[in-house]
């Protein structure tokens, strides 16, 4: 028996293996600021402007932002931002982890906020909706979920823009410092996040594992791969002991791959997954992937990888070389 601990990874894959090559998605960059270089403080994906700096305290991994009310005499506001494409009448979910605490805390009426800007094709700013996230009532050191869905977009608009900042009411106010970690900012026009997710698993089987609810791909052909992928009883179960099985199999003449996919993301932390069996031994056209994976809405060629603030894989195989160990 083989012990493998992994991170970040809520699929199992068994599948034939296909070279493919695929474009990246265009889903919100380093939403949990994990990657660029905090000394500099600067995020890659995210844009900045004011007071900012980064955090070691995070709800997700080990990094967060910080932002800074910037003390210049007057209302100001410090703050990362990204952008979307977007069109008129489009709506947009944000989430976004924010705190504050007994150093630096939110005082008077200085305030952390979630901005939603609409842009049009010059950039020019056509509305905004602006959301308090926190404010000197918020509870110190204890972690805020704030969510807001906005009002749809304005006639002319081609991009939303996403604000997570400080607004410091004046110069006469101590200087707040808030933390934001985890964001999100997704379309709410069809398909939906959550409806891309689950496009590849058209049967509905699910299975109980590990104490978790595990969805079933297919039936059908669809990547990694791509792959005919089969949701059979016969091709996926859990035994009488809890163990999961899962299988490539011939069926009519065709092989079919098998995946399972956690149902519900469990965010950040350690893995630990026990195979039976040698591994080295899985058939050199055979991948075990274990990953964490998100379907994006759309297209976006400014990555030239494909999902890279979205995926992060361990994949076991001999790649279709037979004497490969």
């Amino acid at each position: 028996m083989k012990r493998v601990k992994i991170c970040l990874l809520t699929t199992f894959i068994l599948c034939l293996f296909v070279l493919n090559e695929a474009a990246a998605q265009c889903i919100l960059a380093n939403p949990s600021f994990e990657i660029g270089d905090s000394g500099a403080n600067v995020f890659a994906g995210w844009n900045q402007f004011g007071v900012v700096g980064s955090s070691t305290e995070a709800t997700h991994a080990s990094k967060a932002a910080k932002v800074i009310g910037p003390n210049w005499g007057e209302w100001e506001v410090s703050g990362y931002w990204q952008q979307m494409d977007s069109s008129p009448g489009e709506r947009w979910s944000v989430t976004v982890d924010v705190w504050h605490t007994a150093i630096n805390p939110i005082i008077g009426q200085s305030k952390a906020i979630v901005n939603i800007e609409w842009r049009d094709s010059g950039d020019n700013l056509i509305d905004y909706e602006s959301y308090t996230a926190a404010d000197a009532a918020t509870p110190i050191d204890e972690v805020q979920e704030f969510a807001v869905i906005s009002q749809p977009a304005p006639t002319g608009t081609v991009k939303a823009r996403i604000i997570v900042g400080v607004l410091q009411s004046s110069y006469t106010q101590p200087i707040a410092h808030v933390y934001y970690d985890q964001v999100t900012f997704f379309s709410m026009n069809s398909p939906t996040m959550d409806e891309l997710q689950w496009n590849d698993f058209p049967g509905g089987r699910t299975l109980d594992f590990g104490g978790r609810t595990w969805r079933v791909k297919g039936p059908g052909y669809y990547g990694p791969g791509p792959n005919l992928f089969s949701d059979s009883p016969a091709a996926t179960w859990v035994d009488v002991d809890g163990r999961l099985h899962m299988t490539i199999q011939n069926f009519g003449g065709a092989w079919y791959s098998t995946e399972v996919t956690l149902e519900d993301a469990l965010g950040y932390g350690d893995y630990i997954f026990t195979t039976v069996g040698r591994l080295d031994l899985l058939h050199e056209n055979a991948v075990l992937g274990l990953f964490l994976w998100q379907y994006g809405p759309c297209w976006d060629n400014a990555y030239l990888w494909w999902n890279p603030y979205n995926e992060i894989d361990i994949e076991i195989s001999r790649w279709s070389r037979p004497c490969a160990v």
